[in-house]
């Protein structure tokens, strides 16, 4: 069941249209990093498979996405600090409007 869970969330989330990055987050590109607000359609930048394994290669930016302003909330888990070391990833309620991303 939690499995089930855990991947309708992760299908919620991933097709809400949600923007999952802060303005200024760099991302890396052939050139360097850049500012994310800064790429537009037809760029190019470094990819890695979703799992995080694997090789970084470059791919185009294919769609670009702005949001007004929201408030930024980190967490941290005391009861599970791994959490805080980039380990394990956390999704919020479908119904929950927020940006994500693992620590």
């Amino acid at each position: 069941m939690h499995k089930f869970i855990y991947k309708q969330a992760k299908e919620n989330a991933l097709s809400s249209g949600m923007g999952c990055f802060m303005k200024g987050t760099l991302v890396e590109t052939e050139e360097g990093w850049t500012p994310i607000d800064e790429l537009k359609v037809g760029d190019w930048v470094m990819s890695r498979p979703e799992n995080g394994i694997g090789e970084a290669v470059p791919k185009r930016v294919v769609n670009t996405f702005r949001y007004e302003d929201k408030k930024v909330v980190m967490l941290r888990f005391s009861q599970f600090p791994e959490r805080n070391r980039g380990e394990g990833d956390w999704l919020p309620p479908p119904t929950t409007r927020s940006a994500c991303t693992a620590w």
